[in-house]
């Protein structure tokens, strides 16, 4: 089965402002066709 995959990536966006923002792709999660997934990420170290 193929499946097709769209990664999104916003760097320093709080979550719920990108949910708010993004009101296309929550209508993709509410229908099934899409999953959102919260990430916890550190800092980059400085170098």
């Amino acid at each position: 089965m193929k499946h097709n995959v769209i990664l999104v990536v916003l760097d320093g966006l709080n979550f719920e402002v990108a949910r708010h923002a993004m009101g296309h792709l929550q209508a993709y999660v509410g229908a099934g066709r899409a999953a959102l997934y919260t990430l916890e990420c550190e800092l980059p170290a400085l170098s």
